[in-house]
């Protein structure tokens, strides 16, 4: 086996461990000091939730937080997500990582260096998504592969206000409202034919439901983070921002095939609803699609977005008319890292038509 060891004393890896619950407080000041008091980074509760309270932190080794210390003082923190990964038939233990942050006078010494293989080290594969260009720099540096981007789709609810916009000529708005209008008619009809047979129904929380979806729907997938009863209800029903999710099921002659998690946001000061995430077998894509954009313009939003790495979910998107916006996609970036340089695995992982990925995998929510 080719694993790559974690540097444990010396060298670069000197002054990392695992952060300890009673240095959550020092953590924390050191988080504030650097990304100040407004980032929900430095909220205690969030990083318990994350890295402490999820389903696989309770059962695995925890916390899944490393800090670095110089001179007895915290210059470096890397925190994890863990969570278990379906590779092919298999589920392993994976990892996401989050909120890597090097105090600048200590940038350039090897803190990163040494945190990122101490962290890796505790699961077989380690992701991240999101980077910053610092941030997947030293990633590659570490020994993670790129897999590629993480698409963003728009849909456009109400063409017809998005073109009354400030600063569209008025000439544009009287040429094209009329055909915004038409078009959006059109689209309205063509969601209600893909939505026949299905209903999409409003539940307040997760439930035992899930499981059997995550038992059908999982197949479909070859690599895709478990979305089962357990985590669900951690990820949306007990987050930290639990009461901004609407959730919904998808029903096909009233047996529970799907589901949908939306959140409320905004797009250039425009009313937007983004799909946070969604489960269904590949079957059923259209109309539980369909059926979200018929709740988003329920919800009165003008624009819908949704960013999902699914290679089979771009047919049904872009037939529904969702357009994929190439800038925000290029800026989601999807990094792997296997601990065993001949994980036979690694072929399947670096395929981006592989994975499944929502904004309710690793911190992209």
């Amino acid at each position: 086996m080719a694993a790559r060891e974690a540097s444990r004393d010396g060298g670069r890896g000197d002054g990392v461990s695992r952060c300890t619950v009673s240095e959550f407080g020092e953590l924390h000041d050191f988080r504030k000091g650097l990304w100040g008091d407004e980032s929900p980074v430095v909220d205690p509760a969030r990083t318990g939730w994350l890295c402490v309270q999820n389903p696989a932190g309770r059962e695995w080794e925890g916390p899944w937080v490393w800090i670095c210390r110089r001179e007895g003082k915290i210059v470096g923190s890397l925190a994890r997500i863990p969570f278990p990964l379906k590779v092919g038939d298999d589920e392993t233990r994976s990892q996401w990582g989050i909120n890597l942050i090097v105090d600048p006078g200590w940038r350039g010494h090897g803190i990163a260096a040494g945190m990122i293989p101490a962290a890796s080290a505790q699961t077989r594969f380690s992701c991240a998504v999101g980077l910053s260009e610092d941030g997947t720099r030293t990633a590659i540096r570490n020994g993670y592969t790129t897999v590629g981007a993480v698409p963003a789709y728009v849909y456009a609810l109400d063409p017809t206000r998005l073109l009354r916009r400030r600063g569209v000529s008025s000439w544009v708005q009287r040429a094209a409202i009329p055909f915004a209008y038409l078009a959006g008619q059109a689209a309205v009809s063509w969601c209600r034919l893909r939505s026949v047979g299905f209903d999409l129904v409003p539940m307040e929380l997760f439930d035992d439901r899930a499981d059997q979806i995550w038992r059908d729907a999982s197949p479909d997938y070859d690599v895709i983070a478990r979305r089962d009863t357990a985590r669900l209800q951690w990820r949306f029903d007990q987050s930290p921002d639990r009461d901004h999710y609407l959730r919904f099921l998808l029903l096909r002659h009233g047996l529970p095939v799907g589901y949908a998690v939306l959140r409320a946001t905004t797009w250039h000061d425009e009313p937007a609803i983004k799909v946070v995430d969604y489960l269904t077998p590949t079957r059923y894509l259209g109309p539980l699609f369909a059926h979200t954009i018929r709740a988003a313009r329920d919800h009165g939003a003008s624009i819908m977005r949704c960013r999902t790495l699914n290679h089979r979910a771009r047919l049904p998107l872009h037939s529904l008319g969702f357009i994929t916006a190439r800038a925000a996609s290029r800026t989601h970036e999807l990094q792997v890292f296997a601990r065993d340089d001949e994980d036979s695995a690694r072929p399947l992982l670096s395929d981006p038509e592989n994975w499944f990925v929502t904004d309710a995998d690793s911190d992209l929510d």
